[in-house]
Order: C-alpha cells, then sequence, then structure tokens
C-alpha cells in the first residue's frame, strides 16, 4: 500500500519492457529514498529533494575500492567470498551505502562480465549480547546462530547441514550480497573472535564450482558522536586494529578489506546531487554554482578545498531556506510543479 501511495502506478502502461524498466528505476528509487509516501493533503505546491546526507558522504573513494576487488575476483578461474568492512556514523548513511552496492554497482559489474545482473541480497542478524569474555563453547554457539540465519536466508529446509549449503552456493545463478551491523560501541574481544571464526567459516567452505560472487558486507557504525577521536583508546581506532589484524590472517580462500573511511565534501560531490535533482536545479538561484564555488575555492583564491559534511549542509541549507524549499519531507509526484 506504502508503494501505491508513494509511486504514481497510473503513468506506467503496458507498452512493453521499456516501460516495465521505468517502472523498475521508479521503485528503485523509492526504496533508495527511504519509502517516503506523498503528500496526501491534495495541496501540492510543495517542493522537496532527495535526502542530503547520502550525497555528502564521499563514496567515490569507498566504491572504487569495492568494484576493483570484486571485479578482480571475477578474473580469477575460482571466485573466492569476498568480505568488505565499512566504518562511520549513522549519520553518514552506511545503509544507504551498501544498498547502493547490491542495487546499483553489482549488477553493472555483472553485465559488465557478461554475467547474468540478478543480486540476492540478505540481511543476517548479527548475535547481540556477545560478552567479552565469550569462551570458547559461546563462540561455536554464537557462529552455529550465524549458520541457521544463513540457511534459512537461502531457504533451506530444517535438518541442512553444511554441505547443503555448499550445494545451494554452487547452483545460485547470480551474486549473494549478505551485510549484517555491529555496533562500534559494543565491539570487543568476543565480537572480534566470533568475526575471526565467521572468517574462517567462509574460507572453509567449498564453494568450488561456483562463477558468481559472494559478497558479505560488515558495517560498523554507532549513533553518538565523541567516538572518532585517533587516540589509541578510541573505539574505532581499536576496531580497525583488530580488522586490520583479522584480515592479515584470513588466509587465501577468503578475502578481506576495510574500505577507506569517508573524506571531505568537494564541490563535485554537491554538484552532483544537483544534477540528481533536476528540480532543484531548475530553481535554484541563477548564481549557485557560482556561489558553490567561492565557497570550495582554496585560501587566497587558489585551487579548491574540501569541506566537513556539516559545512556543506548549513551551506545548502541556507540556500534551500531561502528558496522556501522542504528537504526530507513528503514530496507530492501529482501536485503541480
Amino acid at each position: 500500500m506504502r508503494i501505491r501511495q508513494a509511486v504514481d502506478l497510473s503513468t506506467f502502461g503496458r507498452e512493453g519492457s521499456a516501460n516495465l524498466d521505468e517502472l523498475v528505476v521508479e521503485l528503485h528509487r523509492f526504496v533508495l529514498n527511504d519509502g517516503v509516501a506523498p503528500d496526501q493533503t491534495g495541496k501540492g505546491g510543495s517542493k522537496t529533494f532527495a535526502r542530503l546526507l547520502p550525497y555528502l558522504c564521499d563514496r567515490r573513494m569507498q566504491r572504487r575500492h569495492f568494484r576493483e576487488a570484486v571485479e578482480t575476483e571475477l578474473e580469477r578461474d575460482v571466485v573466492r567470498p569476498q568480505m568488505f568492512f565499512v566504518l562511520g556514523e549513522d549519520s553518514q548513511c552506511a545503509d544507504k551505502f551498501v544498498e547502493q552496492l547490491f542495487f546499483v554497482d553489482m549488477p553493472d559489474i555483472l553485465r559488465r562480465h557478461g554475467l547474468s545482473n540478478v543480486v540476492e541480497d540478505r540481511l543476517l542478524r548479527w548475535p547481540a549480547g556477545i560478552d567479552r569474555h565469550a569462551d570458547i563453547d559461546d563462540i561455536r554457539n554464537y557462529l552455529s546462530e550465524l549458520e541457521y540465519e544463513l540457511a534459512d536466508k537461502l531457504g533451506l529446509k530444517l535438518g541442512w547441514r553444511t554441505a547443503d549449503i555448499e550445494r545451494r552456493l554452487e547452483r545460485q545463478t547470480g551474486a549473494l550480497f549478505l551485510y549484517f551491523d555491529i555496533d562500534i560501541r559494543k565491539w570487543n574481544a568476543g565480537h572480534r573472535r566470533l568475526l575471526s571464526e565467521w572468517i574462517g567459516w567462509w574460507s572453509r567452505l567449498g564453494v568450488t564450482g561456483r562463477r558468481y560472487p559472494i559478497i558479505v558486507a560488515g558495517r560498523f557504525c554507532s549513533a553518538n558522536r565523541g567516538i572518532w577521536p585517533a587516540g589509541r583508546g578510541s573505539p574505532t581506532v581499536r576496531l580497525l586494529n583488530d580488522l586490520t589484524a583479522l584480515s592479515t590472517t584470513a588466509g587465501d580462500q577468503v578475502t578481506t578489506a576495510v574500505l577507506p573511511q569517508l573524506g571531505h565534501i568537494s564541490f563535485e560531490d554537491i554538484d552532483a546531487w544537483i544534477n540528481e535533482n533536476a528540480d532543484f536545479a531548475a530553481e535554484a538561484p541563477p548564481d549557485l554554482r557560482q556561489r558553490l564555488r567561492r565557497f570550495f575555492t582554496g585560501w587566497l583564491g587558489i585551487g579548491e578545498r574540501k569541506v566537513s559534511m556539516t559545512q556543506a549542509a548549513t551551506l545548502l541549507k541556507t540556500i534551500i531556506e531561502e528558496m522556501k524549499i522542504s528537504v526530507d519531507s513528503p514530496q507530492s509526484r501529482s501536485g503541480t510543479s
């Protein structure tokens, strides 16, 4: 019902596959914008544009590292499972970034290699409440929970064995994209041992007959600020050290990578957001890009600088307020423009 309210299905007729492709694109856009439903008041005239934060995160370096790693693996005769770790604050929209990987990047990579662009994405629930003093039996139980979760998401019946998972993965036509979440504040020695066992489990899995990628992405986020200092005792630094150590001991049957952390915002990032929102560009002040250029110009007018996400968002919000535009609120597709 929410999709019927948010996407005007009446505009998509029955003239063939091209029209269906447009509908699929529109539905993907709806999903990636948090399923925002339209304004049902019927008043119209209220303008709103895509959420700012995903575009105020410089994800180009992260996407490039991800794509290069996946494409390199596809050149091998035997495709190994790949694990990627993404770190950030909740406000940096790691969830949207991961969705972008399996909705946009993975299908494109598969097409480029002449493979079916089907990507099955599944969220795995990482065990909660892991004690830092968890013993080997506790870790084995937690690992069994993850195995059960994976088997359930693959649609296996009760009584399955690891061999059943292997057969299902070998017969699967398409990529498998799994992802899980861990709160950085809760990261401890118990989580570290479990992740080490989880990496080892994938390295022992027999999927030598598989041609399509298996991606396992871990999202390590925290809602609170103040945990990102570079000091040795920082939770983020401890986590990075642990992930780096786990990556170096993972062996050669599975690949692991910590994706680069987010950088500051450049003019190109804001320009990309504007280009994604034609209505905004059409109604923006004529000197919009000139103002942005001046804002991102370096000291003494030389070169180009990058700014923090907060600074970039403040500038854009100021311009939007001048235009009397509502951001991150419902937009009526049927209202007047």
